[in-house]
């Protein structure tokens, strides 16, 4: 697979934020985003507002993004049908889940004729108690009406718990090598090794140009002796930091970040991680924030290894 091509400038800032989101480089990235359609917005506004809504319990904003006679397919295979039934399911798992929170990565959005569109993504659900995390795949049937788009269908797919203290580290021997994403003038590289007698993994990025290392970052991955969860810290060259809680959703890993930039203004993001194949792999930011301001998502990134895995065992 060939290496995603972009100017130097705007790699060396979509890496800078590989470790903790950075207030000038996320806000100079938003003017490189590719332009998205009216039916493309319309539906994530949509997406965002459901998500905003689900995580302030409130059941009647969650319906009122369904058409009237709108369809709900949960991950059970249950089928709630109306409007009024969509609230009341939601009203009822709000009162027996009491502090409960979504997240969604939209993967695709597909136009099929001028008034309706495919939504295709997956979520992960957060339950307080007992506290669990949970990720599924989804697939919405979005109609215009009286020019607004509404959610027509919706079909969950059976959710998959994911909980960090069920992995181990060896669960990401994979990542251990070198790694390159090239720009016009800029290649990143990524150099993940085992420390600690095996304990840590250790992430070092370097951003260089034609005049050498430009600049980078340090990552450490263990598992939090308290919690027995997979976490990681990360620290880069301009003075910000952060940490991060992993879990995995298939081929994909979901880690959710908070830290703060230089200047000190508080960062959180979820960075989604693809493990494509031994050789290659994807990595985009969503759900990013810099001091509270919601950012767009970054375009996907493909990661290309570079050297032979220096190691398929712990050190």
């Amino acid at each position: 697979m060939e290496t995603h091509r972009y100017h130097s400038a705007k790699l060396v800032r979509i890496f800078l934020i590989w470790f903790v989101v950075s207030a000038p480089s996320a806000v100079s990235a938003q003017n490189s985003q590719p332009a998205k359609s009216d039916v493309e917005q319309a539906i994530q506004g949509s997406a965002q507002k459901f998500v905003d809504a689900f995580n302030k319990g409130d059941a009647k904003a969650i319906a009122a993004l369904w058409t009237e006679d709108g369809e709900y397919v949960d991950e059970a295979g249950t089928r709630i049908v109306g409007r009024a039934a969509i609230e009341k399911q939601y009203a009822d798992f709000f009162a027996n889940n009491k502090g409960a929170k979504i997240e969604i990565a939209i993967n695709a959005i597909q136009q099929v004729s001028p008034d309706s569109a495919i939504e295709d993504g997956h979520s992960q659900l957060t339950l307080v108690s007992p506290a669990a995390v949970a990720s599924g795949r989804y697939m919405a049937f979005h109609v215009k009406q009286n020019g607004q788009w509404l959610m027509a269908s919706v079909r969950d797919s059976p959710a998959q718990p994911s909980s960090s203290a069920d992995l181990s580290l060896q669960d990401l021997a994979w990542i251990v090598g070198d790694w390159t994403a090239s720009g016009d003038e800029t290649e990143v590289e990524l150099d993940y090794d085992w420390m600690g007698n095996g304990n840590f993994i250790r992430g070092e990025t370097t951003i260089r140009d034609d005049k050498g290392p430009a600049s980078g970052g340090t990552q450490i991955i263990g598992k939090d002796p308290v919690t027995g969860e997979l976490v990681s810290w990360f620290f880069n060259s301009d003075g910000s930091h952060g940490y991060g809680e992993w879990s995995k959703q298939g081929a994909h890993w979901m880690i959710r970040t908070q830290g703060v930039t230089a200047d000190g203004l508080p960062t959180s993001s979820i960075n989604i991680l693809y493990d494509a194949d031994d050789n290659v792999h994807s990595w985009q930011s969503i759900n990013r924030t810099v001091g509270g301001e919601p950012l767009p998502r970054t375009k996907e990134i493909v990661i290309e290894r570079k050297a032979a895995n220096k190691a398929a065992e712990k050190k």
